[in-house]
């Protein structure tokens, strides 16, 4: 194999583990951030009210950190040229 090839493949790897990472980490802090808002909300509550509100915050912070990452790969991937950086995962069967 050839040195482009292997540089290739070693970008492709290292990109989609960052990715996989910055995306984890950006769920957590929306997460958070919902948490924290919503805390003054339900103060007055029960605690079956936390019991709701805590998958469905986790939930909406895993849609939104999602909007976020596709938008900003969307924006990252105008900008460069993903070919000639970057390996397919995966090939087409012919």
């Amino acid at each position: 194999m050839s040195e482009k090839i292997i540089n290739k493949k070693r970008n492709t790897i290292f990109f989609t583990a960052a990715a996989s990472v910055f995306f984890i980490l950006l769920s957590i802090l929306i997460f958070a951030v919902f948490f924290a808002i919503s805390i003054p909300v339900l103060r007055g509550s029960n605690e079956e009210a936390f019991l709701w509100v805590i998958p469905l915050l986790f939930v909406l912070s895993v849609f939104f950190s999602f909007l976020i990452y596709h938008k900003i790969l969307s924006v990252i991937f105008k900008k460069i040229e993903i070919d000639q950086y970057f390996e397919p995962l995966f090939r087409r069967r012919k």
